[in-house]
This record gives structure tokens, C-alpha cells and sequence, in this order.
């Protein structure tokens, strides 16, 4: 657990107990839903499906939280560097790889995903990762802003697309020279 100063309060960062993973998947699939518009029903449905799946039972990630006073207002995924977050690419990140960051909907705009995002990078840097990556779409206008300030550049080489019409683009943030 990870007591950080934010806003002249502490929020509580910390991995999910099992128990807990059920209200990160309402957490986060409510924070999804606003894509709903941007995507064909299909692909939406299966992207729902796919985040209710991972964030419920993929025990190759660290499911991490962030508290407020109490409540659960962000969530993300936290995979090790070489595993396939995604089956649509060929092999794994060679970074570790932040998936499903969300903040509940009525918590937005505090600066929640920027903390939990630096908590993410303070971990592959504590484990020598040369970097980390991410995936996010242009439907997702807030998180590229947030990846944008925390200096993430492109990575076109670890795109994909669920559709023909929608690519996934590949982050990364590397560190050191």
C-alpha cells in the first residue's frame, strides 16, 4: 500500500484484493461506456466484454487502486514487460504495459489517472525497465492529453486494429537517455 500526498490529502494507492476486482470491473467498464458512440455495436460489445474479462481474471497483471477517502475512484492494469497484453500483436511489449486506466466518471478531472500513471512508471522504473508502454485510441481525447504531458511519445510499431476503421496506437515512455 502507497499513502501519496495529493491535493493537500493523501489517496491510498494499492493492489486489488480478489474480492475487490468485481467493483473495478463496474468502475471501469463504467468509465468505458462513453465510448459506446465512437465504436461500430459489435466491436463496443466485445471491448466491454474483453475489459470485464481482464480486469476481472487476468492474473498476469497487477490490478492496482486508488482510494479517496475511502472510496475506489481509479483503476489500471499493470502487466510485466514480454507478456501479450494484446492478441492481435505478434509478440509482448518489451516495456511493462499500463491497460484500462479509469476513473469513475464522477471523479474526472482531478487529476486521479495522473497519479495513478506516475505510480505505474515509479514501478517499472523500480523494476530497470528501459521504459513503459500503453495503448489508447483518438476516441480517447483526455488520455492522450494525459500521456502527452507525462512526455509518452508514438510507438506505431505496436499498433493494431479491432476494426478496420478503429486503430488501437501503441505509447511508450522511455526512460533514461
Amino acid at each position: 500500500m502507497r499513502h501519496v500526498q495529493f491535493k493537500e490529502k493523501a489517496v491510498v494507492i494499492r493492489k486489488a484484493e480478489p474480492a475487490e476486482r468485481t467493483a473495478a470491473v463496474e468502475l471501469t467498464l463504467s468509465a468505458y461506456s462513453e465510448y459506446e458512440r465512437g465504436m461500430p455495436r459489435p466491436v463496443f460489445d466485445n471491448y466491454m466484454e474483453n475489459i470485464r474479462q481482464a480486469v476481472q481474471s487476468d492474473d498476469r497483471a497487477a490490478l492496482w487502486l486508488l482510494f479517496d477517502s475511502g472510496a475506489l475512484v481509479a483503476s489500471t492494469l499493470f502487466y510485466p514487460a514480454g507478456v501479450k497484453v494484446y492478441s492481435a500483436l505478434d509478440e509482448g511489449s518489451p516495456y511493462p504495459e499500463v491497460r484500462l486506466l479509469a476513473v469513475h466518471p464522477d471523479a474526472r478531472g482531478r487529476g486521479y489517472a495522473k497519479v495513478l500513471m506516475e505510480h505505474c512508471i515509479a514501478l517499472a522504473k523500480a523494476e530497470g525497465a528501459s521504459g513503459i508502454g500503453l495503448h489508447t485510441s483518438d476516441l480517447m481525447t483526455s488520455a492522450q492529453a494525459l500521456y502527452a504531458k507525462l512526455q509518452f511519445e508514438r510507438y506505431p510499431e505496436a499498433d493494431f486494429y479491432p476494426a478496420a476503421d478503429l486503430c488501437v496506437k501503441g505509447y511508450r515512455l522511455r526512460f533514461g537517455a
